[in-house]
């Protein structure tokens, strides 16, 4: 307890309020330090403001003067931040209470105020999100790159050879040169128009009289937008005249300012605007955009109708992957589009009157949406996926502009407006069908149809005497079952035969990571050490298989590390990672502790090797843990006995030359476990 808590306390609940939240009640029962309690407490309040459930939280002191905060890293950059903000502004509150000084943490208060106003900037796109949210779900393998904010979006599906690199809706697998001609919109329609696609008249301005001229020619109605831009930004619709154009010109040049951003003119198409996907070559969804608009009732004025609207519990913030449909704005760009139609924002529409709020369609810009993927004709499936194809991109947006989306192009009148090489692909609520459409499963299962654990198996070894003889005979028999297998120990890195690094190059705190990131590495070997698994876990990927050799240990003896300087007990940390294993654990069994480590984890995802006969082996297959036992027999050689779901059966060993039989019995079990035949450990080469 420290003098200073109550005081402390009481500021940061006036200050914290200050910025525009609420902090909610201190634990007063738990032992922890007064200033451990507020950290925890502030965390929580921070995190709840801007909707990012941090679940349970978790504090812990291990004996010594540090103390563990635990929160969940659903969005780790943004998380990160906010705990280092809210401990420099707690740790100076205390400071000044100890100096009795009179000034108050403006600095280290403004540095959270900050941090809550760029927290969109900080936060993961609602594609990446809904995606991400999709592969928690699924259960399939994945795990964020997000190191820094240029790669808040940047995570990977599926491990080793099987991956995916994706960035929110970019697959890395995608053709470079189209993403380029997709980023400029010039050079998109120039590049369609050569392959014959049907694309609107355009042309690129330099400057105000030009496009005057342009937009002469064109014959008004025309569009004006930026070179570059997404989500309808820096694009204004159905302009009229010269005067709307000049108006429109100012509008899009003031906020560009002196970037060297080129303007294009183009001619405004009637019709539906329609986005159609395609994933992986082949036709996804199509949807109809609707421009934002409101619908008077006769009563209310524009901007009461437009506020009523944004109560609808499908209208959300734009970050927010559980809106349907966004807010509704009156900015500079609606107050130009009511004026055209005669209208302000205290103009009071008749009742059923449609008022349009913006003159494009973006669903970022309020615009709402009606899937009409059973409508589109076959011949405009074939066309957006021969366009896909021209440009090599994996996941596509293409936009549509046609007057009847079930009349083929050739006989109608449709056109390509747009390309989207990275698509705001977010789940939603059909409000129609009146269901929830989990759009990024659906594309998962598109770009990665095959991934879930156990495609690239994870094989984790808790570092002992033995482990390296079993690591590399497991490593020669996955080899010669096409598994292209990886192992990374204390000597180095070999991936399929051929030594990769260096031991000075192992990554000792992330060691799965060079080998679930590469790309050729079809099973991953994984040697820790007790050190690495106290202090770091499994890391990256987690682990389908885990396996301890050795067990002669005290139950009182304790891995020191350097996050764990009183010492972590071994048999919890063995414990973990039997636990942690999503497939099956192997442990030798050759005393009484390892007999009950055996019993914590699930019996029929247990398999306990015995080098001898002795009592505890009678009593764990009772129990119904599986058991593998390495009989020697002079006469008729050595073999395995494998007792299994109440039977067993015996496996002949032809391997001209045995090593110790706890590495045959533990390649024989892994072998076992990822489904390949029993007989395949008698293909081993000669070992030593």
């Amino acid at each position: 307890p420290c003098e200073y808590d109550e005081l402390v306390s009481e500021k940061a609940l006036l200050e914290f309020s200050s910025i525009g939240i609420k902090l909610g009640l201190i634990d007063d029962n738990s032992a922890l330090p007064g200033a451990i309690k507020l950290i925890k407490a502030v965390v929580e309040a921070f995190m709840k403001r801007l909707d990012l459930s941090c679940g349970n939280t978790a504090v812990s002191q291990d004996g010594s003067e540090k103390v563990f905060l635990a929160f969940a890293q659903k969005e780790r950059l943004l998380t990160t931040r906010i705990v280092q903000g809210v401990i420099r502004w707690v740790v100076d509150l205390y400071a000044q209470e100890q100096t009795a000084s009179d000034s108050r943490n403006v600095d280290q208060l403004n540095e959270l105020k900050q941090l809550l106003q760029a927290a969109k900037t900080l936060s993961k796109s609602r594609a990446t999100q809904c995606m991400q949210d999709s592969l928690r779900a699924e259960h399939k393998p994945w795990f964020a790159l997000d190191v820094n904010l240029q790669d808040n979006n940047v995570f990977q599906i599926g491990f080793g050879r099987q991956q995916q690199l994706m960035k929110g809706t970019v697959s890395f697998e995608s053709s470079q040169q189209g993403i380029q001609v997709c980023h400029s919109k010039i050079k998109t329609l120039q590049f369609l128009s050569q392959l014959g696609f049907p694309v609107p008249q355009q042309s690129p301005v330099m400057h105000l009289q030009q496009a005057c001229n342009v937009a002469q020619q064109m014959a008004y109605p025309v569009v004006l937008k930026a070179e570059f831009g997404t989500q309808g930004n820096h694009v204004v619709a159905d302009l009229r005249d010269a005067n709307e154009l000049s108006d429109a010109w100012r509008a899009l040049k003031a906020p560009l300012g002196n970037k060297n951003i080129g303007l294009l003119i183009e001619k405004n198409l009637p019709g539906s605007v329609y986005r159609v996907e395609v994933v992986k070559g082949e036709f996804f969804d199509a949807y109809e955009m609707i421009p934002a608009g409101i619908i008077g009732d006769g009563v209310q004025s524009v901007k009461e109708l437009v506020d009523s609207e944004n109560k609808n519990p499908a209208r959300k913030p734009k970050t927010d992957p559980s809106g349907t449909f966004v807010n509704l704005q009156l900015a500079a760009a609606e107050l130009l589009t009511l004026e055209k139609q005669g209208l302000t924002i205290d103009s009071v529409p008749a009742d059923g009157q449609t008022v349009r709020l913006s003159s494009t369609s973006n669903w970022s810009r309020g615009g709402t949406y009606k899937n009409v993927t059973e409508m589109i004709h076959e011949d405009n499936k074939r066309l957006v996926e021969r366009l896909a194809a021209a440009l090599k991109i994996d996941l596509i947006g293409i936009d549509l502009i046609a007057d009847d989306i079930q009349q083929s192009f050739l006989e109608g009148n449709l056109h390509v407006l747009e390309v989207n090489h990275a698509p705001d692909m977010g789940n939603y609520y059909d409000l129609q069908a009146q269901r929830y459409v989990d759009v990024s499963q659906r594309i998962i299962e598109r770009l990665a149809p095959d991934r879930h654990y156990g495609d690239v198996p994870v094989i984790a070894f808790k570092h002992c005497s033995l482990a390296n003889e079993a690591q590399t005979l497991l490593a020669q028999l996955l080899n010669q079952e096409d598994y292209s297998a990886a192992v990374i120990n204390q000597q180095g890195i070999v991936i399929n035969g051929q030594v990769w690094a260096n031991a000075d190059q192992v990554n000792e705190t992330n060691p799965s990571a060079q080998l679930l990131r590469n790309n050729s590495v079809g099973a991953a070997i994984i040697d820790y050490s007790p050190q690495c698994l106290a202090d770091f876990g499994l890391g990256y990927g987690g682990c389908d298989i885990a396996v301890l050799l050795q067990s002669r240990q005290n139950k009182d003896e304790a891995i020191v590390s350097l996050l764990w300087s009183q010492g972590l007990p071994s048999n919890t940390l063995d414990g973990f990672l039997v636990n942690a294993a999503r497939t099956a654990s192997i442990i030798f069994v050759d005393n009484q502790q390892a007999a009950e480590l055996c019993l914590q984890g699930q019996p029929d995802k247990t398999y306990a090797l015995f080098t001898d006969d002795i009592s505890e082996m009678h009593a764990l297959i009772s129990a119904g843990v599986n058991a593998v036992q390495f009989i020697r027999d002079s006469e008729q050689g050595s073999h395995i006995r494998l007792h299994q779901q109440g039977q067993s059966q015996d496996i002949s060993l032809a391997v001209k030359k045995t090593g110790h039989p706890l590495a045959l019995l533990t390649v024989f079990t892994s072998c076992l476990i990822l489904g390949i035949a029993a007989d395949a450990i008698n293909k081993l080469d000669d070992y030593n």
